[in-house]
């Protein structure tokens, strides 16, 4: 079994690290993409439902409950930040990676130059490394984006069961606030 040669390694190191920059650039459009939706559905369905439902559910002086839409606003506006924080921190991340990636294979290059022309001097070989700090902070952001929205959600389900009379709706005396149900009222005109 044959070693490959140095300059055969570097070959093989520039065109790896070109591959991982192309996913990384295609990486950073579909993350960028799918945030941004994300962003868009958060803060426009769930603050923009909640708004409304809150006007139509919400029983006059039934204050206990109103803790209930508060932290579900609170919780929503908490889960926007946490997904915009993710997004940019991914971003900066694809940024940083993209460009130690060029340093990377500017390195191998110059490394194989000067192997091919027997130079004296070899550049010191570069290591790619990445932030973990910066890194393990964006994941976080990215799952606490999620717990957030979960909470928010559940917290406005508990502000709908606390404005809901479930004794009326249990003996179908009311379908919809104020119709009357009870069909002995109602005369065929026959």
């Amino acid at each position: 079994m044959s070693e490959s040669s140095p300059v055969e390694q570097l070959s093989s190191e520039i065109e790896s690290y070109l591959k991982y920059r192309s996913q990384l650039v295609e990486g950073e459009t579909k993350v960028s993409e799918g945030l941004d939706k994300a962003v868009l559905a958060i803060s426009s369905a769930g603050l923009g439902l909640t708004f409304t439902l809150f006007d139509k559910l919400y029983i006059e002086g039934n204050v206990d409950s109103l803790i209930f839409a508060q932290s579900s606003w609170l919780f929503f506006v908490i889960s926007v930040f946490f997904v915009l924080s993710s997004l940019l921190l991914s971003g900066h991340l694809y940024y940083r990676n993209r460009e130690l990636s060029d340093r990377i294979i500017q390195n191998r290059i110059s490394i194989r130059s000067a192997i091919q022309n027997e130079d004296d001097e070899v550049p010191e070989e570069e290591r790619f490394s990445e932030n973990e700090k910066l890194v393990f902070v964006a994941r976080l952001s990215h799952y606490f984006g999620a717990i957030a929205l979960f909470l928010a959600i559940a917290l406005f389900g508990l502000f709908v069961f606390h404005n809901t009379d479930f004794q009326k709706l249990e003996s179908n005396q009311v379908t919809e606030v104020g119709q009357p149900t009870d069909t002995t009222e109602i005369k065929d005109d026959e």
